[in-house]
């Protein structure tokens, strides 16, 4: 009585139970950027870590499915949709004193452009109006020219060298792959030892269509990798994947 709500609906009768439980640490989440995130340049940001770093270890305690990150850099704001945590118990993980892994998740929207795309039939080109870089004919009378021998033309080595030990620490680089068609793959590469052939050839053996041709791609800041008769038995670390986490995403080309 005398509250400002007293009165304003009905109070259930039925008693409520609450129970104190305490979160498992968080070790890995994955987070979605809203459309309007998107609009504002997520995807362009030079540091993504820096952002999260500030809204998930400064300013929060826990981190639930369905949570709303809000995020600020230089005026503009980012937010991102909690899809999943690990462990996944409660569905909620304590964020402090640890470190979570994140994985960005590819919009919804996205996801339903490419599986549209994917049930299109290919145009057929012609000939003449083929050019590097637009994609190549997938008919069954090519009608391109054979393309100088590339990243994408050389026959990769199915022999994966065994991951690392588990309680190996230095040199350890955790990949994240992500297809175009969703399939997902994790594997731990270490850079001082591990090729690039040992790296594609990793994908190559999640991918659904085992004879595409493909580079890898990072989203913030924008790089890309492709295979070439250059590189293929250059060293992980030589090629700039260092020690630590890295997310490719698989682009058909």
């Amino acid at each position: 009585p005398g509250h400002l709500a007293w009165g304003a609906f009905d109070v259930p009768s039925a008693p409520v139970e609450i129970t104190m439980l305490q979160l498992p640490k968080g070790t890995r989440c994955t987070l979605m950027p809203t459309e309007e995130a998107i609009q504002n340049g997520f995807y362009e940001l030079k540091d993504v870590k820096v952002v999260l770093e500030q809204s998930l270890i400064r300013t929060r305690a826990t981190l639930s499915t369905c949570d709303v990150v809000h995020t600020w850099h230089r005026g503009f704001k980012f937010d991102l949709t909690v899809k999943s945590v690990t462990p996944s118990l409660y569905n909620a993980v304590s964020c402090i004193n640890t470190d979570i892994e994140v994985d960005i998740a590819s919009p919804e929207g996205e996801k339903n452009d490419k599986e549209e795309s994917r049930s299109k039939p290919p145009a057929v080109i012609p000939q003449s109006s083929f050019a590097p870089g637009e994609g190549r004919l997938l008919s069954d009378e090519p009608l391109i020219a054979e393309e100088p021998k590339n990243q994408s033309q050389h026959e990769l080595s199915m022999d994966l060298k065994p991951e690392p030990p588990a309680d190996q620490k230095e040199g350890i680089c955790t990949v994240q792959i992500r297809c175009v068609d969703g399939k997902t793959g994790r594997r731990r590469f270490d850079v001082n030892m591990a090729t690039m052939d040992d790296l594609f050839a990793f994908v190559a053996s999640i991918m659904s269509d085992k004879g595409i041709s493909f580079q890898l791609v990072t989203r913030f800041p924008r790089t890309v990798r492709t295979l070439t008769d250059d590189n293929h038995r250059q060293i992980m670390k030589k090629s700039g994947i260092q020690s630590g986490q890295e997310q490719f995403f698989v682009e058909t080309i």
